[in-house]
């Protein structure tokens, strides 16, 4: 999860983690907007990983991009949605969506966010006061104001050097959110995880 609007290092941490997830066998699951969503997408395919992208609306239409068409074809890529294949984006469906996203997942990641506001923030405050899934965000210099304010909030930190440090990327996440204090969500041998 993260901003639309975000900067080159952001985008830069999410091609990293989206390829390191493929490299695992880990399925990259992103809500599909412009900016972090869409480059964990794409990160993740050109890295022969697989993708379920959880749409708030236009399903037709992105089922009919060609950026995505190859992947779907080679069933590398699953696109849904909790509303009609033909209702279109609100901001509402974008806010409410989120909740899938996480329930999808085994774990979320925060790689950008702005404090007090939009859909990143609000879905990622909704995750940490439900405790559905662990929720790790992007730490070190240059983050925006929302991710060490998620940090204090529960959220688990994390850099690049986490991305390249740990072998096995499933027993590594699974280990850092028990650390953490969180309860993961899946039995402990499974290692084909979502994220």
């Amino acid at each position: 999860m993260g901003s639309r609007a975000a900067d080159v290092a952001a985008l830069q941490f999410t091609q990293r983690l989206a390829q390191r997830c493929a490299r695992a066998g880990l399925v990259t699951i992103s809500g599909g907007a412009k900016g972090v969503d869409r480059e964990a997408m794409t990160a993740a395919l050109a890295a022969g990983g697989h993708v379920l992208g959880v749409l708030p609306g236009d399903l037709e239409r992105a089922a009919l991009e060609k950026t995505f068409r190859k992947a779907l074809e080679d069933e590398r890529m699953t696109l849904l949605s909790p509303y009609d294949p033909g209702a279109r984006f609100t901001v509402w469906s974008a806010m409410d969506r989120n909740k899938d996203v996480y329930a999808l997942s085994d774990f979320g990641v925060v790689v950008s966010s702005d404090f007090d506001k939009g859909g990143t923030w609000a879905g990622a405050l909704e995750n940490l006061q439900a405790r559905w899934v662990p929720l790790f965000v992007r730490a070190g210099p240059g983050t925006l104001e929302g991710n060490p304010r998620l940090v204090e909030r529960g959220g688990i930190p994390l850099n690049l050097e986490d991305l390249e440090g740990a072998s096995d990327w499933g027993t590594w996440l699974r280990r850092k959110s028990t650390v953490a204090g969180e309860a993961p969500s899946f039995p402990p041998e499974q290692s084909d995880l979502p994220i």
